[in-house]
């Protein structure tokens, strides 16, 4: 993946934002960041500096694809959450407006610590818009769930809701945040394919806790994180 295309991958799939957003964000125009997406014109370092300031990227992966995309927590703060979505009680009925979407919200929590066996009864559904998530992937595959421990802090705190989209039960080659099962345990991770090992790395945000390397069969994939909620 070039340069060019991983901005374009940042853009679409991370932050779902259009190139004329993308570009205000960074002080530049739209046909800038095209031309670079698409290849036609290089990624100046003044432009490579300020993408990963503004975005929280880290210059190794922009400029060559090396280890995470992000320092330390992923960028959230394009996400409308007002407009995004709203709760409603669990009645059974189908009673949000045509433009949102009823995602359920399970009573269990997902560990980012010692890890929880879910219960998976459904204690609330969230109903997100429909031109939103649909954009994510199948709401039929998606599921929301609570957030225990710290070992994912300051990325995810304890209480946070996460959405988890487990269509995307793969490892992107660029990584990410996931729900995984390990043994009997479902927890949230950022994971890492390590080359030629083939391994995955197993990385708690939270600097308290070790890193661990499992052989790819070793570990199940339930869902790549792809938004949270915090409660103030």
């Amino acid at each position: 993946m070039s340069e060019g295309k991983r901005i374009k991958y940042l853009r679409e799939e991370i932050l779902d934002i259009s190139q004329e957003e993308f570009a205000a964000k960074i002080y530049r125009v739209k046909s800038t960041i095209s031309l670079i997406e698409n290849e036609k014109n290089p990624l100046s370092p003044s432009l490579r500096q300020s993408i990963c300031q503004t975005f929280n990227v880290r210059e190794e992966w922009l400029k060559d694809g090396d280890g995470e995309m992000f320092n330390n927590k992923t960028y959230e703060n394009f996400l409308d959450r007002k407009s995004l979505f709203e709760i409603i009680p669990n009645s059974g009925q189908e009673n949000s407006p045509n433009e949102f979407v009823e995602i359920p919200r399970f009573s269990d929590k997902i560990s980012a610590g010692g890890g929880l066996i879910p219960i998976n009864d459904v204690e609330i559904k969230v109903a997100f818009r429909k031109d939103w998530i649909r954009r994510k992937g199948d709401p039929e595959k998606m599921s929301l769930i609570s957030v225990s421990g710290d070992s994912m802090y300051p990325t995810l705190m304890a209480g946070d809701l996460v959405l988890i989209n487990h269509s995307q039960n793969h490892l992107d080659p660029q990584g990410g945040l996931y729900a995984i099962s390990l043994g009997d345990q479902i927890l949230i991770k950022r994971l890492q394919t390590l080359y030629p090992s083939g391994k995955v790395r197993i990385t708690s945000d939270n600097e308290k806790y070790d890193s661990f390397d499992l052989a790819r069969d070793e570990v199940k994939i339930n869902g790549r994180v792809i938004w949270f909620g915090r409660e103030l």
